[in-house]
């Protein structure tokens, strides 16, 4: 199982090297506050969904058009609700690319920034900020989101992705200030 597995994971390597060598678009550094839509990709576990469910209330989001999308690296129990803002491993190919309505929901917008809150470099994660729309894509700091990732910030997380979006929105404050007059 194991040798099956890392032939997986190498040929999903190949295909994220071949999505980001074909993105198109390149990066637009943006300031935070001006950002009309923000995108939020994180893991979804009990830690994960309530921070980002408090950072919806958070005062530099206020205003935009916000959209998450939380990954479960585990296949729901029978029964387990879905819903439109979350996606599982069950909803993977065996090259752990995503094909569920809420990843297609998520990547149906074009965002200015879109803030990867993920901790760990899940495949299916790493599929979607690939494939998202947006002109700045700020991410965690990791060998496989390099070439990703127009901005990467480099710390000690551990699993709270609160602790990392402050990290961000400090660095997005820095692009492009203004100078006082």
């Amino acid at each position: 199982m194991g040798i099956l597995k890392g032939f997986r994971e190498k040929l999903a390597d190949k295909a994220l090297k071949k999505l980001a060598d074909a993105r198109i678009e390149k990066p637009c550094l943006q300031r935070l506050d001006e950002a009309a839509s923000v995108g939020i990709l994180f893991n979804w576990d009990k830690d994960g969904h309530e921070s980002v469910s408090r950072l919806l209330g958070h005062a530099l989001l206020k205003g935009r058009k916000v959209r998450i999308l939380g990954f479960k690296p585990y296949r729901p129990a029978k029964g387990e609700v879905q819903d439109d803002h979350s996606f599982s491993v069950a909803d993977t190919n065996r090259l752990f690319k995503p094909a569920s309505f809420s990843v297609q929901h998520f990547l149906s917008t074009h965002y200015d920034i879109v803030l990867d809150l993920s901790t760990e470099d899940h495949y299916p994660l790493l599929y979607v900020l690939a494939e998202v729309k947006a002109g700045l894509k700020v991410s965690l700091d990791s060998e496989r989101k390099m070439a990703l990732a127009d901005l990467m910030i480099r710390m000690q997380t551990g699993d709270d992705p609160s602790l990392l979006f402050g990290q961000m929105t400090h660095y997005l404050e820095q692009i492009n200030k203004s100078n006082p007059k």
